[in-house]
């Protein structure tokens, strides 16, 4: 609840300038039916150039909007589709990054819908519903196969779907919660946020939103019985992750101990941190397409957009005075600085290079092109593995006629054949000036070569 109790929801769209500083202003507007609980926005499909904005509602309201005409600020056909299919709050929905036609969501009493926005906003269920989970908190598509879904629950349980299969095919139990029986218990840790890793197809992490034990898991489905990895770090409950496409080297986290944190995946470190907010950060988010910018909101009412590399820029939904209320809405004028990571992020590093060596070298290194992965008949494509970094030495000459002469000359030498070569070029030089130097040469290779220079 804000400061003057309004019970007014809007979707908002803002539109990001290279220069600009301080507040910035919505470009477009469009007032909704309910608080919302998720948002997400499709790539272009079918004749939406701009894509679809999915809403999740609190009442269990799935809305999708015309991004386009919430912008030209049209108020005919804005709203594309509502439906009331979930009995509760929304508590997951993400577009499919295959086919961008496709969003699943969640929400209470374990129901997971995948629809299709270019078929009638057509719903089905991926299964039959899981007894695993209770309430959906969070989902996820995998990035490397287009029909596996990953869905978190306040059980402390989640569950993979495979949607070409229609069933649930694992389910990740946080530990301390085994079974059916002991997820119906109170006080259980639930998983607040699941994401998978976008270079692995078997890797995902989950999030606890417990204060007793705020901790990230990273699990292997090959061994899904128990977390791989277990990241420490937060202070509190965690509320949100989002792991970078470009770099899954980087991984962000946000909690109610008001803490942004960057780690690294691989090893669990702490790479990177932003200035701690003044309220809950329940939502944090990388730019996918432009991964120097990503975003962080906060129950104070703000949305931090922050950079890797320049001082961040701040969208604030109520603008009032710097007051001493602590519910009063937050000033603008206060920016924090950019995230700094301990090691420079993949996309900024050279995918080539080359430079000179002694002896007429080149040096290079790059990427050579990724290898074919066999089709297994009756099982899913699998995705090409990423190509090896390579260098490379090359012999390198301006002039290739000169350097291929100088090849045969140090064969020749190497072979004694010396004064054969200036009984060559002697015959070549005939008729110019070049003549009585290459005469003097063949000399010297004569066994009586003093009496003939005399």
């Amino acid at each position: 609840m804000d400061a003057t109790f309004s019970n007014t929801s809007e979707l908002e769209i803002f539109k990001l300038g290279s220069d600009a500083e301080g507040a910035l202003s919505a470009v477009g507007k469009v007032e909704a039916t309910a608080r919302f609980q998720r948002l997400a926005w499709s790539g272009k499909v079918g004749s939406y150039d701009l894509g679809v904005i999915a809403g999740g509602l609190e009442n269990g309201d799935v809305a999708l909007w015309d991004p386009s005409k919430v912008i030209e600020g049209e108020t005919d056909d804005v709203l594309l589709h509502s439906s009331s299919a979930h009995t509760g709050a929304v508590g997951g929905l993400e577009f499919n990054p295959f086919q961008p036609n496709l969003m699943a969501s969640g929400a209470s009493n374990g129901e997971v819908f995948i629809w299709d926005i270019v078929n009638e906003y057509k719903s089905y269920s991926p299964g039959a519903r899981s007894q695993r989970i209770e309430n959906v908190t969070d989902l996820s598509w995998n990035n490397q196969v287009q029909h596996i879904l990953a869905t978190a629950s306040n059980t402390g349980s989640s569950v993979v779907w495979d949607l070409r299969s229609r069933r649930e095919v694992l389910s990740l139990n946080s530990p301390g919660v085994i079974g059916h029986n002991s997820m119906m218990g109170g006080g259980r840790a639930g998983v607040s946020a699941i994401v998978w890793n976008p270079a692995s197809a078997t890797q995902v992490v989950t999030a606890s939103s417990d204060d007793n034990n705020p901790v990230i898991m990273l699990w292997d489905l090959r061994n899904a019985n128990a977390p791989s990895q277990t990241f420490s770090g937060h202070q509190r409950g965690i509320l949100s992750l989002s792991w970078c496409r470009k770099d899954s080297g980087l991984l962000l986290s946000s909690g109610k101990d008001n803490r942004t944190v960057c780690w690294n995946p691989l090893n669990g470190e702490i790479i990177g941190e932003l200035p701690p907010s003044s309220n809950w950060v329940y939502d944090v988010q990388w730019n996918q397409a432009n991964p120097n910018l990503l975003s962080g909101a906060s129950f104070d009412g703000r949305i931090n957009l922050y950079s890797l590399a320049r001082e961040s820029d701040s969208i604030e939904s109520a603008v009032a005075p710097v007051s001493d209320d602590p519910f009063a809405p937050q000033s603008s004028t206060a920016f924090a600085p950019a995230l700094s990571l301990k090691r420079p992020p993949k996309w900024l590093a050279r995918p080539c290079g080359a430079t000179f060596g002694f002896g007429g070298k080149l040096i290079s290194f790059g990427k050579s092109a990724a290898a074919p992965v066999a089709q297994v008949p009756g099982q899913p494509a699998q995705p090409a593995q990423p190509a090896p970094a390579l260098a490379s030495i090359r012999e390198f000459a301006s002039e290739p006629e000169l350097a291929k002469q100088a090849v045969q000359l140090e064969e020749l030498l190497q072979n004694d054949q010396a004064a054969e070569v200036c009984r060559e070029r002697l015959e070549q030089s005939k008729g110019t000036d070049q003549e009585r130097s290459w005469e003097v040469l063949q000399i010297l290779f004569d066994t009586n070569a003093r009496d003939k220079l005399i």
